[in-house]
């Protein structure tokens, strides 16, 4: 790992556009978020409904941060004017950083190390600071660009305290040049055109989705037909490599071109399924807190200060000021019942007689 640490530590590849971020970050970045939505309990059906649901509100959280960036402005403070002109121009999260590396440029002092023919070097040092740590400034006269031993810019793609220092205070610029901002970091990162491998524009067309889907059903259909038969698997590949050779004449020539195979039947899609929603999983922890016995008694205490009793389980009445023990709904029916009956069971000499029928010793 030592002999290989120039392709690992970040003080050898801070020279490369990284965002910012570490080898590792982008995959745990993407852990931690989708860890809130699926786990390895899950089946099937409910990983795919939960990964739409957790893409579903990434895409939601995405719309409210443009609709904050186009809309509301930064609060600050700064008698620049880069800070106007980037606070315009950066999306929020982007502006903060920015602001924060302008916000300490004036603590700085630029000293002359020597110059020649393509380039000028400067010292930056800091203010108020015994034997501080000096970042050597390059600027190139041909390409009129600034950079920094520290690598801020070519690694996270803002420009660094010490950059702006020395175009504010030695370069005497008000605004920053266009070849420090990225087009990545500003609001309208997102406006222009997307291409894939090949060169074509991707456009978000539903048709030519739908289009794909009948056409691949379609070859599915036919694939499983005639694969038992040799001589039509033959037919079927000789059709296919006809039809895309017509169609690599056709974008060579830039002409329509019509093609003779064309399905006598078109199916349609297999109707949609229709997924109910998971059963939800009580969380752990997510139940009410354990209270301890003096919260307990206070909670008692306000209540009899407030009027409200306790619950009987003799009556099953809530707010009542008497227990199950002498409940009188109990206590009537109890009464009601000796009379049906004709015995008292709380009188003392019906259980004499009792004990005394059935051979027990009091005694004992």
């Amino acid at each position: 790992m030592y002999d290989i640490r120039s392709t690992w530590v970040p003080a050898y590849v801070n020279h490369m556009f990284s965002a910012g971020m570490s080898s590792s970050q982008r995959a745990e970045s993407g852990h931690a978020f989708y860890k809130r939505f699926v786990s390895k309990e899950n089946t099937l059906l409910d990983f795919m409904v939960q990964f739409n649901r957790a893409v579903t509100c990434q895409r939601h959280m995405e719309l409210m941060e443009d609709h904050v960036d186009i809309n509301e402005k930064p609060n600050f403070a700064s008698p620049f004017e880069m800070a106007e002109q980037m606070a315009r121009v950066y999306t929020h999260e982007c502006f903060k950083e920015f602001y924060d590396q302008l916000s300490q440029c004036c603590n700085y002092r630029f000293e002359f190390s020597h110059e020649n023919d393509t380039y000028m070097v400067y010292i930056a040092l800091r203010k108020k600071m015994e034997n501080p740590k000096g970042r050597e400034i390059i600027y190139a006269k041909e390409s009129d660009f600034v950079s920094c031993s520290c690598k801020k810019f070519e690694t996270a793609g803002i420009p660094c305290r010490h950059i702006m220092a020395f175009l504010i205070f030695i370069r005497l610029v008000d605004r920053l040049p266009d070849q420090y901002i990225l087009k990545r970091w500003t609001k309208s990162g997102k406006a222009e055109r997307v291409f894939d491998d090949l060169g074509v524009e991707i456009t978000d067309n539903r048709d030519l989705l739908a289009r794909r889907s009948r056409l691949c059903q379609y070859a599915v259909d036919v694939i499983d037909k005639i694969m038992g038969s040799e001589e039509a698997s033959g037919l079927f590949l000789d059709s296919l490599k006809s039809v895309l050779e017509q169609y690599n004449s056709m974008v060579a020539d830039g002409e329509t071109v019509k093609f003779a195979i064309v399905p006598a039947e078109q199916k349609s899609l297999p109707s949609q399924h229709i997924y109910n929603e998971p059963v939800q999983v009580r969380a752990k922890g997510c139940g009410k807190r354990l209270k301890a016995g003096k919260e307990k008694g206070r909670l008692k205490a306000a209540k009899k200060a407030n009027g409200k009793g306790r619950f009987c389980h003799g009556c099953k009445k809530n707010d009542q000021q008497h227990d199950k023990r002498n409940c009188p709904e109990l206590k009537n029916k109890n009464d009601i019942s000796i009379l049906q009956t004709g015995e008292d069971r709380s009188d003392p000499s019906t259980d004499e007689e009792e004990y005394s029928s059935t051979g027990v010793d009091e005694s004992a």
